[in-house]
């Protein structure tokens, strides 16, 4: 038996994705307690057209603030306790956004979604860290 798979669109993709951004960090110390915060800054420009003869265009133009902080205190006997929270982002990767069929093997078919948008990330960190002596 032979199986024939043909897709139902054509696969021609145009993509293209410009990210500008800028970064500022301020950090020090006082006393035993140490602190650093950021703030960054993007705007993202992502332009895809799929098809040749009547191509269906979609856009994206977003600015976005990223911050993170991190603080620590420094015990005297050799402990350290640390705290940090920062934004971040996961974008969608190219074949993620194709809104072709394809056919990955006999039984398998992938399509994407032009629409999709970036996953925000909102992470916690906390932690007691000691210090040992080698002896």
């Amino acid at each position: 038996m032979v199986i024939h798979f043909q897709e139902a669109y054509e696969s021609y993709t145009d993509y293209r994705r410009t990210i500008h951004a800028i970064y500022g960090i301020y950090g020090g110390k006082w006393g035993r307690l140490g602190y650093q915060a950021g703030l960054r800054g993007e705007y993202t420009d992502r332009a895809t057209a799929f098809g040749l003869n009547t191509p269906q265009r979609f856009a994206i133009d977003r600015a976005d603030l990223f911050p993170s902080a991190h603080v620590s205190y420094q015990f005297s006997d050799g402990q350290q306790l640390m705290g940090s929270y920062s934004r971040r982002i996961e974008r969608p990767r190219s074949w993620y956004l194709e809104p072709f069929i394809t056919w990955v093997d006999a039984y398998n078919v992938r399509s994407g979604n032009p629409a999709l948008t970036p996953e925000y990330i909102d992470s916690y960190e906390f932690g007691l860290q000691t210090f040992i002596d080698k002896a």
